[in-house]
């Protein structure tokens, strides 16, 4: 299996965005969602988990970290 992590780091240098957008892409994943759910594997990662997580984060930030 593949952890959430394992799968942010093949595809954040994939998306066709800005350096400057990745960067702050990834800065929001590592800062808002890593230490939670990054090393859980996809397949163990349920929508709850996620809502469960984002509820944790101010509304603005809860915003930059879906985009």
């Amino acid at each position: 299996m593949m952890t959430l992590n394992e799968f942010a780091n093949l595809i954040f240098p994939t998306l066709s965005v800005t350096e400057k957008t990745r960067k702050n892409y990834r800065g929001a994943f590592d800062v808002n969602i890593r230490h939670q759910l990054g090393n859980k594997d996809l397949g163990e990662i349920s929508k709850q988990d996620f809502i469960q997580t984002l509820m944790g984060l101010t509304p603005q930030t809860r915003y930059q970290t879906l985009m």
